[in-house]
């Protein structure tokens, strides 16, 4: 069964009710999930309310299709699990507030912008929190954009610059991730990591096995949303993809390669408790 949309973003949490601004949840469209995996997609919104008022500085442009590719993916993730991500996406434009940045970056003035970037992350805290209650406190953020660079590879942002990414992967385990643990390679480029899932299925992405580093090319390694969004047991990757996978005649067979990349990995490294029979299935992606 399909999750009814939730408009106030916090109705996915137990608790407490915390009222939300209704100008601000008018632009934000939030589903409940119940996989433990959430996907947010901050920059695909064309709505330009005249309450906010436009950003003067930083990139105010959209990334066209990232919101209706989270959508898509989840509805795919349905398809082959028989369950769905929690999803965050808005409405908003960029032009007036850049969800992916800090509250002090976001927007030019306190106002409805202000508000939308508030909501939004509460949002991703009350999925991320319910999420988590899935899989033992485990859970996976998902952050979709979208990139112009040349080359059309699936840019995947571990908060880890290029640099860190040219290390060999002994190297590369012993560097730090978020100032805190030690970087995971198997997860960021091993031969069970989302770029291997992503490559599995048809999609060309960075880090992978075969593409370990950028190489010297442009590369997004990673915003806000992925650095706020994460903790020892919460994991958080931003995808960008390129205009060609987000264009509208190529955007159905992209969130069909993606969710079969993303039901592999929450196989591999986020396995639902199965203790016989079918069930022990459940969370296997079907054929």
């Amino acid at each position: 069964m399909r999750p009814a949309l939730l408009v106030l973003p916090l109705a996915l949490v137990q608790g407490p009710a915390i009222d939300s601004p209704p100008r601000a949840a008018a632009f934000l469209e939030v589903r409940g999930g119940s996989l433990p995996l959430v996907l947010s997609a901050p920059h695909g919104g064309s709505e330009k309310p005249a309450a906010a008022p436009d950003r003067t500085s930083g990139v105010t442009t959209l990334d066209i299709g990232t919101r209706e590719l989270a959508l898509a993916v989840a509805d795919e993730l349905e398809r082959l699990l028989d369950a769905r991500p929690f999803v965050v996406t808005t409405s908003i434009h960029r032009s007036k507030v850049d969800l992916n940045r800090p509250a002090d970056d976001a927007t030019d003035a306190e106002g409805l912008g202000a508000e939308v970037w508030r909501e939004y992350h509460a949002a991703l805290e009350g999925a991320t929190a319910a999420a988590r209650k899935l899989r033992d406190g485990r859970a996976l953020v998902i952050d979709l954009h979208g990139h112009a660079h040349d080359e059309p590879l699936v840019e995947l942002g571990f908060a880890l610059d290029a640099k860190q990414l040219a290390l060999d992967d002994a190297a590369l385990g012993r560097e730090r991730w978020f100032g805190e643990e030690q970087v995971d390679v198997p997860w960021v480029r091993g031969a069970h990591s989302l770029g291997a899932r992503l490559a599995e299925a048809g999609l060309a992405a960075l880090p992978s096995p075969s593409r370990p580093h950028p190489d010297g090319k442009p590369y997004f390694n990673g915003g806000y949303i992925v650095r706020r969004h994460r903790d020892a047991t919460l994991r958080a990757v931003q995808l960008e993809f390129p205009a060609t996978a987000r264009s509208r005649e190529r955007r159905a067979e992209t969130a069909k390669q993606v969710a079969r990349a993303l039901a592999q990995v929450l196989a591999d490294w986020y396995p639902a408790p199965a203790p016989s029979g079918d069930a022990a299935r459940a969370n296997q992606p079907r054929k």
